[in-house]
C-alpha cells in the first residue's frame, strides 16, 4: 500500500515449495475529531479522515499442505479483520476464534501473528502479538535498539483469549523489524543458533542502507553463519521506515 509517511521493504522465502509464513497490509481509514480553535464558550473541530496501515506477520506451526493451506486461511482473515476492526488487540482476539474453528481438528496446533497499526499524522504505532518473535525498534537519534514486547497466546489455540497491546510514537528516520523464527533459528556446523543478538548487530552495523538492501544484508549474513544453502524453515522479513 502506498501511504504518506512510510516505506516498505518485505521478504518471504519459504523453506520449501509450500510455506507456512505469511505477511499482509490493510490500508484503512478512520474518522477522527481535532481541535480548530476555542473561543470563549465556543470549541470548534475538525473532522478529518486518516489513512492508517495495518501490518501483520505470522507464522503457521508445522511444514507442507496443512501449514499452507492455514497460512492462507490465517492471512486471510487478518486482512479481512483489519478492515473492520482497526484495534490490534481486537483484530489478534477476532482472529483467535476464527482459525480456532478451522484448525481444531487439523494437523496444525496453532499459529503465531504480530498485528500492528502505524497512524501517519500522529506516527503512533500500536501492536499486539500472538506468541510471535517481538518486533524490534530500532531509533535513528541514537542508534539504540529494542525489543516490543506484548503478551498474548497463539492463534487457534485456546478459546476466549484477550491480547496485550502497546502503543509507542516513532520519529522521522525510526525503523521497525518485524520476523519469524526462521531467521534467528538457523545452526552452523557447530550448533550454536544464529539468535536474535545476531540479527541486532547485523541491523545495527549495517544501519544506514535502505531497507531493501538491508533485509538482503541480514539474509545473506544468515546464510554465512549457518554454511547451508539449504532452509529448514521459512524466512520472512517486513522493515517500516518512517519519512
Amino acid at each position: 500500500p502506498k501511504i504518506d509517511g512510510v516505506m516498505i521493504a518485505k521478504r518471504c522465502i519459504p523453506a520449501t515449495t509450500l510455506g507456512g509464513d505469511f505477511y499482509t497490509f490493510v490500508s484503512n481509514s478512520v474518522q477522527s475529531l481535532s481541535q480548530k480553535k476555542q473561543l470563549p464558550g465556543v470549541i470548534e473541530y475538525n473532522d478529518t479522515q486518516e489513512n492508517i496501515l495495518g501490518i501483520a506477520i505470522g507464522d503457521v506451526a508445522g511444514h507442507g499442505v496443512s501449514s499452507a493451506l492455514v497460512m492462507a486461511l490465517s492471512f486471510g482473515i487478518l486482512g479481512k479483520i483489519g478492515q473492520r476492526i482497526t484495534a490490534p488487540k481486537d483484530v489478534l482476539k477476532r482472529a483467535n476464534e476464527d482459525i480456532r474453528k478451522f484448525i481444531t481438528n487439523s494437523q496444525i496446533s496453532h499459529v503465531t501473528a504480530i498485528y500492528s497499526v502505524f497512524y501517519p499524522q500522529t506516527r503512533s504505532f500500536i501492536y499486539a502479538s500472538a506468541g510471535h518473535n517481538p518486533a524490534l525498534l530500532i531509533k535513528k537519534e541514537d542508534q539504540s535498539i529494542q525489543e516490543l514486547y506484548a503478551q498474548g497466546a497463539f492463534l487457534g489455540m485456546y478459546p476466549d483469549e484477550n491480547y496485550d497491546e502497546h502503543e509507542i510514537t516513532l520519529d522521522v528516520g525510526d525503523r521497525i523489524v518485524l520476523f519469524t523464527d526462521g531467521i534467528i533459528e538457523p545452526i552452523n556446523p557447530s550448533r550454536e543458533m544464529y539468535g536474535e543478538d545476531r540479527l541486532k548487530q547485523c541491523l545495527l552495523e549495517y544501519a544506514t542502507q535502505p531497507i531493501e538492501l538491508l533485509i538482503d544484508t541480514v539474509l545473506d549474513d544468515v546464510k554465512r553463519f549457518s554454511k547451508t544453502p539449504v532452509l529448514k524453515d521459512d524466512q520472512t522479513m517486513i522493515i517500516i521506515e518512517i519519512t
